[in-house]
């Protein structure tokens, strides 16, 4: 799509207004042709195929480490453990009724 007013002008030069006007056209274009909502699911969808990964790349290993016990008299060798999450996986959720997980529920909240 072409902006009159530029293909008329002859000179290099560019003002504001010819620029914002021609900056708007392109938006303008873009979600007459994509719409807002695919937008916004492009978006999500590669903050979760791209982002959540560097983010979880980025992060630091977890160091654990146990307070010492004591226990008849000895000091027992505290455990410790290294938490470092390498690769991500989202599954899918599954969508469920209250009354199909009721019956499961209950007897956890009955504890």
């Amino acid at each position: 799509m072409l902006i009159p007013e530029l293909e008329d002008d002859e000179s290099d030069e560019v003002t504001p207004d010819l620029y914002q006007e021609a900056c708007w056209s392109v938006i303008s274009a873009y979600f007459d042709e994509k719409g807002l909502v695919r937008q916004q699911l492009d978006s999500f969808d590669e903050f979760i195929q791209m982002s959540v990964q560097r983010i979880v790349e980025d992060s630091p290993q977890i160091d654990l480490q146990a307070e010492a016990q004591h226990s008849g008299g000895t000091v027992e060798t505290p455990v410790s453990c290294i938490v470092l999450y390498l690769y991500i996986y989202i599954a899918l959720l599954s969508v469920h009724t209250y009354q199909e997980l009721a019956p499961k529920l209950s007897c956890i909240l009955s504890v």
